[in-house]
């Protein structure tokens, strides 16, 4: 099985790539940035699962950057839609009747797209700063 999601962890690593590249702007160079941060912390988990077992406390740092790479999606996410001062980026087209999209479509229908993003910016920046903090400051 570890092979299994070694294999998987690659594909998915090559097909993520190859989709965020499909348009090339700052943003999404950002994006690969952040989605290769994340497959590597994916990749410490596996290796440290598989193969470290007697150090618990090493999969620590893995899991922290799992956090960090979740701030700077956020942070990516509200950037470009405060630039576009657009809800376009957080409405899924595939459930066009779920709850994220009525919430999304409310904002955007009362001209808010612009202070969304920054409340994004400003979500990603400290679940960021946690995470760095995790990183520096270990606690025994």
């Amino acid at each position: 099985m570890k092979w299994f999601f070694f294999f998987f962890l690659i594909l998915f690593a090559i097909v993520g790539n190859i989709a965020l590249l499909d348009k090339i702007s700052l943003i999404r160079i950002l994006g690969v940035g952040v989605f290769n941060l994340f497959v590597i912390s994916l990749f410490g988990l596996w290796w440290q699962s598989y193969f470290r077992q007697k150090e618990i406390r090493a999969k620590e740092p893995f899991a922290t950057m799992i956090l960090l790479v979740a701030g700077l999606s956020l942070v990516l996410i509200g950037i470009q839609q405060t630039i576009a001062n657009s809800c376009e980026v957080l409405i899924s087209h595939s459930r066009p009747h779920g709850l994220n999209n009525v919430i999304v479509e409310a904002i955007e229908s009362m001209g808010y797209c612009r202070e969304l993003g920054l409340v994004l910016i400003i979500l990603g920046l400290y679940c960021s700063a946690r995470s760095i903090k995790m990183f520096t400051f270990k606690t025994k």
